[in-house]
């Protein structure tokens, strides 16, 4: 029986990088859209929340006009969606000025 060589193996390469490594973006970073919500019925503002962050949008919900007017958020907002029927406070009339 023939004798085995011993093979002698090279040591492993680290790469050491004195920075870490950033992703590569070819997009310019754009501001996401705020959106107000307000809508009385849970499961259509469930459904538009779920619609609106999908094409990520920011969303604040609300679900009445008194509950937006006691938080009264101090963002500004690039879109504003309010339920037409709110019982008391109409969506219409609230937006007129």
């Amino acid at each position: 029986m023939p004798a085995k060589k011993k093979v002698k193996k090279a040591p492993l390469k680290k790469s050491v990088s004195s920075q870490p490594k950033k992703p590569i973006s070819h997009q310019p970073k754009q501001k996401r859209t705020k959106v107000l919500l307000v809508e009385s019925d849970l499961i259509y503002a469930e459904m538009l929340v779920a619609v609106l962050e999908r094409e990520n949008l920011t969303v604040d919900y609300y679900k009445s006009m008194a509950a937006l007017l006691q938080k009264m958020p101090e963002n500004d907002f690039d879109v504003v969606i309010i339920d037409n029927d709110l019982g008391q406070i109409n969506g219409v009339n609230s937006t007129s000025t």
